[in-house]
């Protein structure tokens, strides 16, 4: 037996031969023992490897059941992400209003300086007495802390300067004063 024969007898089970073929190859098997033999042999080991092929495909019953399971899974899975994302967004919500809060918290204005603001006319300068902030602090050394109130034209409160003697908080007043008259020019640390 040749390999060129096992190749045509394998073409014969599988249906891939022409009429001719099929006629040739229907009489080596009826006039040659060795072949019909071979013949059977290739028969009978697609038929067991069939037979094993198909134990290994599951049933119905068993795809069935493991669609449920995946479809379970799919809507599990689904489930947790729809909650997941609305958590996002809740949480985003919380997020933004807890900055509101503390941008508010951190933004308000100083104690102690809204007291001036109908006691000062805008855009000038006034040296204020000793600053309630720098008393509720504890410090090592206790120096009077005076500060000078800083305004724009609207009355607000753009800075404050602190300073440790009354001197130095009315000469910083007067520069500033100067400067804003356009009577002094800005050189170095000084006006």
């Amino acid at each position: 037996m040749t390999d060129q024969d096992l190749e045509l007898l394998d073409a014969y089970l599988d249906g891939a031969l022409s009429k001719h073929e099929l006629r040739a190859v229907e009489a080596r098997l009826l006039s040659e023992p060795g072949m019909a033999a071979e013949f059977s042999r290739l028969r009978d080991a697609r038929q067991v490897r069939a037979q094993v092929f198909k134990s290994f495909e599951p049933s119905e019953a068993q795809v069935d059941r493991l669609m449920q399971r995946i479809e379970t899974a799919l809507d599990r899975r689904s489930r947790f992400s729809f909650l997941l994302n609305n958590l996002r967004v809740v949480s985003a919500a919380a997020a933004c209003i807890l900055l509101g809060f503390m941008t508010g918290w951190m933004g308000r204005s100083q104690p102690g300086l809204e007291h001036l603001a109908g006691q000062i006319d805008p855009g000038s300068v006034h040296v204020v007495s000793q600053s309630p902030m720098m008393q509720r602090q504890p410090v090592v050394q206790r120096r009077p802390a005076y500060q000078v109130a800083l305004r724009d034209d609207a009355g607000n409160i753009v800075a404050v300067q602190y300073f440790d003697t009354l001197e130095k908080a009315r000469a910083f007043a007067e520069d500033v004063t100067q400067a804003q008259n356009g009577n002094g020019i800005i050189v170095g640390d000084r006006f």
